[in-house]
């Protein structure tokens, strides 16, 4: 499912979301995008970043993938960047403990809660547990951004 939005909250919630991953971010960090769509994030984060999206929706990986052959995307975000059609849950049994440095969980955690249920997203933040070191919750409405960081380094959830 897309969240969809008229383009001047988007570009607004984009804004936000770019200036709390410059804020968090560090060159070098690997950041794991959970339910990533068409890679959105990947084009705000702060250059230097490895960031790897992991998205159920098999169309919108396909068109991450177009928007990079178009070079709609940054050169060094195509260069330093890989988009996975899977889930999350799929994704740990590939991956080793805390590979990423940061999990982003951008506008998925209301949308799995209201369409698949609780049981679904405890599942599924299990699974991201098991391979990030941090975990930046992000939700947003019409331009507004609410975020949580759950540092799992030193077990203080919700900063």
């Amino acid at each position: 499912m897309i969240y969809v939005i008229d383009p001047k909250n988007w570009n607004k919630i984009q804004d936000s979301s770019k200036k709390l991953f410059a804020k968090n971010f560090k060159k070098g960090d690997r950041i794991l995008d959970v339910g990533a769509g068409y890679g959105a994030a990947a084009e705000i984060m702060p250059e230097g970043i490895k960031y790897t999206g992991v998205e159920m929706s098999q169309d919108l990986v396909d068109l991450w993938h177009i928007r990079v052959e178009e070079k709609r995307v940054a050169p060094w975000v195509a260069e330093q960047s890989k988009m996975y059609s899977s889930t999350i849950e799929r994704l740990v049994l590939t991956e080793c403990h805390k590979t990423y440095d940061w999990a982003v969980v951008r506008s998925v955690r209301g949308m799995i809660l209201d369409n698949l249920g609780v049981d679904h997203w405890r599942k599924m933040e299990e699974a991201i547990k098991k391979v990030a070191k941090k975990i930046l919750y992000i939700e947003y409405g019409k331009g507004d951004i609410v975020y949580t960081i759950d540092d799992l380094t030193n077990n203080s959830p919700g900063v």
